[in-house]
């Protein structure tokens, strides 16, 4: 969960605000459905965090709903009145409605952390998916994302939930046994109907959903081998030994905490249930067991496609469990594993995405997140590909430890494909340490790296203000004909050019402003100012383009930039007024103005004659009349 929604999903203290609903905009196919559910948020300790319960409009949103109970459902007009009602009776029973997919054509796309609830803005993938799919779309209830109702059919089971590797957005798409929140409050500029959207849909599966899986997959034949293994595994340890051992050394976990993945759901149940099968063994029933005794157990959990996958999922391909592993290894405990620093006490060896993590965190030193990137201590900015398309010797070696390390004949590691294994898991790796660091405004930095932060900014400004553009003067000739004169100055130019004495000048259409200031001792000094939309104009670096109003001015003054004037608003707006030592230096940086003033050493000077000097005291004095003295 990203720090953001973390803070509305997050704070016990705090319930979510009810989200604005408007009816009228929902599209009248959707309306015309009879499969519309109530929901209101409620504290879920396990999960320490706020979740959304279902309500049965047809019982006044008095009793609980099902997604997969059509009984539950009703008509978009009852849905309104029940909710309504309950709103009335007792206002934190009902928070809005929800509309269910029932595999009849129309599935549900939600795309999370898409959206900057401030500005209203879309990532560029968010617009590129709007664009693509052409159909209505909304804003989800926190604001931070978006939710898709188009036409098309999934293929079976391929309705999933995607942590996408940028760290930043989460996909799910359903077209059954699912809901969705709904709001009417639509994303400006989108479809107001429901369309066709098959293409884009098959598009979209064939970038970000490849690998999955159907919701009751085939049984796989399994080898003698395999068998045989999976036959004296998990028989030494009992059930109350397992969760023992579980609530010592993963605590957080059991308890139903997703904040060590990332705050997804899906991926700490299979986490967990990938520590029952390590111990309990290839049991089915038993792993299920245990599971429900968990702070992760919830009603997603009763659906046997889900439970069915992450068992099946847990136990795909694994041939080694505490039973068999302890008579091979002839221990009577499992053996340490080893982390990217010091030698742990953990019974179980951690899976590959853990020590890649370890490792991240260790060798690149994170402080936090700009943009797509990782900036590190030393002051250098990292992508994805930077540190995912190959690992060094060291972390190659580490993986051969991890308990799920690719193996031959299930007993010895086989060190050729760890590379390849590597470049499998490094991504995940990557998204986990990139989702759990702050952004830039947040960060906790040292004096070395706000120094490093600080310089960089003003690197961006500083190549903003010299950005060349285009402003043009009418000149009016002698015949009354009018001609454009334009020039390409930098922006800092044009304002060394425009500013005056008094108050602020605007650059004409950009949002920058300057003028002349007089000290006490005689001395002019330029003071410039600008706001945010200006490096959208400029089309400068997409880091400051990106950002808004507050955020900028947060981190002008962060960093000594430059601060925002209460009193002295140029044309009545707020915005930042640089730093005079950094104009200082701009103004430094510009070329010296051509002097078209001759020296006066080699201009030719002509004593006055009598004529001439009465020339000039007859055109300015017409009364003096006394002439003949000269």
């Amino acid at each position: 969960m990203s720090a953001r929604k973390d803070a509305f999903y997050g704070n016990r203290s705090k319930r979510p605000p009810r989200p604005a609903f408007n009816g009228k905009a929902i599209p009248q196919t959707l309306r015309d459905l009879p499969r519309w559910v109530g929901w209101h948020f409620k504290w879920d300790g396990g999960r320490g965090k706020w979740t959304k319960v279902l309500r049965d409009p047809n019982t006044d949103c008095r009793q609980n709903a099902k997604s997969n109970d059509p009984a539950t459902w009703s008509d978009f007009g009852t849905a309104c009145q029940a909710a309504n009602a309950a709103y009335d009776r007792r206002p934190n029973s009902i928070d809005g409605l929800g509309f269910v997919f029932n595999g009849d054509g129309i599935f549900g796309l939600d795309i999370d952390g898409c959206r900057n609830p401030e500005t209203g803005e879309l990532s560029e993938l968010a617009q590129t998916i709007v664009a693509t799919f052409g159909t209505y779309s909304e804003i989800s209830p926190s604001g931070m994302g978006i939710k898709l109702f188009g036409r098309g059919t999934l293929p079976e089971g391929k309705g999933r939930k995607v942590n996408l590797p940028d760290g930043q957005h989460e996909l799910e798409l359903y077209d059954r046994g699912r809901y969705f929140t709904v709001t009417g409050q639509t994303v400006d500029g989108t479809p107001t109907e429901v369309n066709e959207c098959r293409t884009a849909l098959a598009a979209l599966m064939a970038e970000h959903f490849p690998a999955a899986q159907p919701d009751s997959p085939p049984k796989k034949k399994q080898s003698r081998r395999t068998a045989t293994a999976k036959a004296s595994a998990g028989q030494s340890l009992s059930d109350q030994q397992i969760i023992d051992y579980i609530r010592r050394k993963h605590s957080a976990l059991w308890e139903g905490s997703t904040d060590g993945h990332g705050g997804d759901d899906s991926r700490a149940d299979l986490a967990l249930c990938n520590l029952i099968a390590f111990f309990a063994g290839p049991d089915r029933e038993r792993i299920d067991g245990l599971f429900r005794q968990s702070g992760l157990m919830r009603e997603k959990w009763n659906r046997t496609d889900y439970s069915g996958w992450t068992i099946d999922k847990a136990l795909e391909g694994r041939t080694e469990y505490y039973g068999n592993r302890q008579e091979r290894n002839g221990q009577s405990e499992p053996r340490a594993s080893i982390s990217s620093t010091t030698q742990s006490s953990d019974d179980a060896p951690k899976v590959g995405v853990e020590i890649i993590l370890d490792f991240f965190r260790a060798h690149y030193k994170p402080i936090f997140r700009r943009k797509n990137r990782i900036v590190c201590k030393d002051g250098s900015e990292l992508s994805r590909h930077d540190v995912c398309d190959s690992g060094p010797l060291a972390i190659i070696a580490k993986l051969s430890l991890a308990s799920d390390a690719p193996t031959v004949q299930g007993k010895f590691v086989a060190t050729d494909k760890l590379p390849t294994f590597f470049r499998k898991w490094a991504p995940f790796a990557w998204g986990e340490m990139y989702s759990k660091l702050p952004d830039e405004d947040h960060a906790d930095l040292s004096i070395e790296s706000a120094e490093m932060a600080a310089e960089e900014f003003r690197r961006l400004i500083r190549e903003a203000m010299l950005s060349q553009v285009v402003l043009g003067e009418i000149i009016t000739g002698g015949d009354s004909t009018g001609q454009t004169h334009t020039e390409r100055r930098s922006v800092i130019d044009w304002c060394y050019r425009f500013a005056k004495c008094g108050p602020w000048r605007s650059i004409r259409s950009y949002k920058c402003w300057c003028k002349l200031r007089m000290s006490s001792g005689g001395e002019l000094t330029l003071h410039v100012a600008v706001r945010p939309e200006l490096f959208s104009q400029l089309k400068a670096d997409k880091r400051l383009c990106d950002i808004n109003a507050n955020r900028f001015t947060a981190r002008c003054e962060r960093y000594g930039i430059g601060s925002v004037s209460r009193e002295d608003r140029p044309h009545g707006l707020t915005a930042v007024v640089l730093d005079s030592a950094l104009v200082a230096d701009l103004i430094a940086g510009l070329a010296p103005e051509p002097d078209d003033t001759p020296d006066p050493s080699t201009v030719k000077r002509e004593e006055p004659t009598a004529e001439t000097f009465r020339q000039v005291v007859s055109a300015n004095y017409p009364n003096v009349e006394e002439f003949g003295r000269f």
